[in-house]
């Protein structure tokens, strides 16, 4: 059984566009599925230019890192094409 953490990205739309370093950065819309009745909605912040491409991910495993109590937390989200090696993205 395969019980990982689908997301899902419908569009390349981003929203809240802002520079940071000289670049633009912006929050692009995905969608969780925890198993739940409803998948969850999720923001996935991304370098102008550098979208996901609509399509269904999981969190790469970069993504978590153990905060000072040793627990699990997200850091900067990245996403892999589910049964995929590494992230298509818009060039």
């Amino acid at each position: 059984m395969n019980n990982q953490l689908i997301v899902t990205v419908a569009s390349t739309n981003l929203s809240r566009v802002e520079n940071w370093k000289g670049k633009n950065y912006g929050e692009q819309s995905a969608a969780m599925h925890n198993g739940g009745d409803f998948p969850t909605p999720i923001k996935v912040r991304v370098e102008q230019g550098h979208e996901y491409e609509p399509g269904q991910y999981v969190f790469d495993p970069r993504s978590y890192i153990a905060d000072e109590m040793g627990n699990p937390k997200l850091k900067r989200i990245k996403l892999l094409p589910l049964g995929g090696a590494s992230a298509p993205v818009k060039k």
